[in-house]
C-alpha cells in the first residue's frame, strides 16, 4: 500500500501541470466561438473578426491563468522538480523547434489550399500521438489523436464538404476534442487524489 501511495504521490508531482486540465476549457469555448463566427452564428463577433478573435482568445488565456491559481489553491502548489524541469524544457523546445514551424505551414496549406484533407488537423493528429507516446501520457491522448486523424479526412470520403468542414467544423471538433481531454486529466488528477480536492493532505 505504501509503495502504490508513493507512486501515486511521484505520478501527480511529476504530471501536475499537465494534469490541470480545466485550465485548457476557456481555450476550448475559444474554438467554439470561433466555429460560431465563421457560421456566421454570431454576427456581432463574425463582422468584428479578427479583432474579436484576438480579444477573445486573450480572454481565453486570462482565464488559463484563472483557473491555473485555482489548482493552485484548492489543490495545492506543486515546485519544478529536476526531471519536470528538463521535461518542461524539452517540450518547449519542441512545440518551438518543430510543432509550432509544421502548424504554421500546414495551417497556412489549409487555408490556401482547401486539400481534401486537413494538413493542420494530420499534423496535430502526428504530434499529439508522438507526444503521448513520448512523454507517456494517459491513453485518452491516444485515442484524441486518432479522433482527429479520423475527422481530418472526412472531406475526402464526402461525409463533409470542403466549405463545411474549414468554414467552421474543423473549430468546432478541435474545442471539443480539447474540452473532453482537459476534463478527462481533471478527473484523473482528482482520482490520483482520493477523488476530492482533499485527497491531496493524504
Amino acid at each position: 500500500m505504501e509503495l502504490k501511495n508513493m507512486e501515486r504521490v511521484w505520478f501527480v508531482t511529476s504530471n501536475y501541470s499537465s494534469l490541470q486540465g480545466l485550465k485548457i476549457l476557456p481555450l476550448g469555448v475559444w474554438l467554439y466561438l470561433e466555429a460560431a463566427g465563421n457560421f456566421s452564428w454570431i454576427p456581432l463577433y463574425t463582422h468584428n473578426r479578427p479583432i474579436s478573435s484576438l480579444l477573445l482568445l486573450c480572454i481565453a488565456c486570462g482565464g488559463w491563468l484563472i483557473v491555473s491559481h485555482w489548482y493552485n489553491r484548492v489543490f495545492g502548489y506543486v515546485g519544478p522538480t529536476k526531471q519536470g524541469v528538463l521535461k518542461f524544457t524539452w517540450t518547449s523546445i519542441m512545440v518551438v523547434v518543430v510543432s509550432f514551424p509544421w502548424l504554421l505551414i500546414s495551417g497556412v496549406i489549409d487555408g490556401a489550399l482547401k486539400p481534401p484533407v486537413s494538413a493542420l488537423g494530420l499534423t496535430a493528429s502526428f504530434l499529439l500521438a508522438l507526444w503521448w507516446a513520448v512523454g507517456r501520457l494517459p491513453k485518452h491522448y491516444a485515442i484524441a489523436a486518432a479522433l482527429i486523424a479520423i475527422v481530418s479526412i472526412l472531406p475526402l470520403f464526402g461525409i463533409v464538404s470542403k466549405d463545411q468542414y474549414f468554414s467552421g467544423l474543423i473549430s468546432l471538433v478541435f474545442g471539443t476534442i480539447l474540452i473532453m481531454v482537459g476534463i478527462l486529466d481533471h478527473l484523473q488528477l482528482v482520482h490520483k487524489l482520493g477523488d476530492s480536492p482533499a485527497g491531496h493532505d493524504d
